[in-house]
């Protein structure tokens, strides 16, 4: 399997937020992002394992909080969401 670069990675994002927005609507302004918005890495707060969530996948409140709460460079290839 190739590799995707990071536009390809954004663009994924995009189509998977549009068909999310679609379906169910769009995300209110106000509300945390609840689905990924490229490949984020994160450690599982309660079993201390490393995770990786891909462009559109949902995310658990856990992952939504500190993403909400991160400082991030939505352009980045991979977001790393620090350690709670």
């Amino acid at each position: 399997m190739a590799r995707r670069g990071p536009s390809e990675a954004v663009e994924a994002a995009a189509v998977a937020a549009d068909e999310l927005a679609q379906e169910f609507g769009p995300q209110d302004a106000g509300r945390p992002l609840t689905v990924s918005p490229g490949f984020v890495h994160g450690v599982h707060p309660k079993t201390g394992i490393a995770v990786v969530f891909v462009p559109g996948e949902a995310l658990p409140d856990w992952a939504v909080a500190r993403l909400a709460g991160a400082s991030y460079d939505p352009d980045a290839e991979v977001i790393h969401l620090a350690a709670s």
